[in-house]
């Protein structure tokens, strides 16, 4: 299992849960982390980090994370609250792929790195938050320093939150079904995406 390979795969339909595992389990030789976003399972949409922490702990999975988007209906706050939370229920093995527009993502991962460090998270109102805000976060992550966090940028690239860059690779569906993705031919870190998650046509995934 590639640990340096992330796949965030976008939007997903699955008939039921199980299909949805069978399809996972498939990915195990092939990705060290599926971040995952939009599911919808038998017609109902699922909360991503639910999912991540309810299969989190199932055997023959690849380790799951989230993908979420930066658009106002999830603040960085509570993305780090619950980022930590799963961190404790999948015993350190998540991870966080976020993605927005500068400014706001890099102030987002500016509070995520000092959510999941214990520093102290100071800040004004701007793009990111709605008011100024102060707190030090408690409990901190299982993992020391928190788990990993891939902030990807449309204009500058992905990188971590210590500045790491990420090479993006774009997959066809037919590869993200049949779970033999090609090697990516890179070295380092790796997120790969599915190609018309970012662009004309953003439809489910079907599984």
């Amino acid at each position: 299992m590639p640990p340096g390979v992330w796949l965030a795969p976008g939007p997903l339909r699955a008939s039921s849960q199980l299909h949805l595992e069978a399809w996972l389990s498939g990915l195990v030789q092939s990705v060290g982390l599926v971040a995952i976003g939009t599911v919808e399972i038998d017609g109902d949409i699922v909360d991503p980090f639910a999912i991540a922490a309810g299969l989190g702990a199932r055997p023959g999975l690849p380790a799951l994370g989230v993908s979420a988007t930066l658009d106002g209906r999830r603040l960085p706050t509570v993305i780090g609250r619950e980022l930590i939370a799963l961190d404790h229920v999948s015993g350190g093995r998540t991870g966080l792929v976020l993605d927005g527009a500068t400014p706001t993502l890099d102030e987002s991962g500016r509070i995520l790195e000092a959510m999941l460090g214990g520093a102290e998270v100071v800040g004004r109102a701007s793009s990111a938050m709605p008011a100024d805000f102060a707190f030090r976060n408690r409990p901190g992550p299982a993992t020391r320093g928190g788990p990993m966090v891939v902030l990807v940028d449309p204009v500058t690239g992905a990188r971590t939150l210590a500045g790491e860059q990420v090479s993006v690779v774009a997959l066809a569906d037919d590869q993200l079904l049949d779970g033999q993705m090609p090697a990516p031919g890179h070295q380092g870190r790796v997120l790969a995406v599915r190609h018309a998650a970012s662009g004309a046509d953003p439809a489910l995934l079907h599984l």
